[in-house]
């Protein structure tokens, strides 16, 4: 008989903050190589937010606060 193996549940909502910085600028690049410096502004915006060590939130006025709006 085989025995269960051991699991553990993973936080979904903890994000590495080098892993999305690295994946913003991609993303920011690939937008500014393709013609759209307006959307590659707002990855850039949201890359300052989080290496200037402001906490990352889904609310209404902290999501304006952190595009820049």
């Amino acid at each position: 008989m085989q025995r269960f193996a051991k699991t553990m549940k993973r936080d979904v909502t903890t994000i590495n903050p080098q892993n999305l910085i690295r994946v913003l600028n991609e993303g920011s690049t690939q937008l500014t190589d393709s013609g759209e410096k307006a959307a590659a502004f707002f990855f850039d915006q949201i890359v300052e937010w989080i290496r200037s060590g402001k906490p990352l939130s889904s609310e209404q006025k902290t999501v304006s606060k952190m595009l820049g709006l």
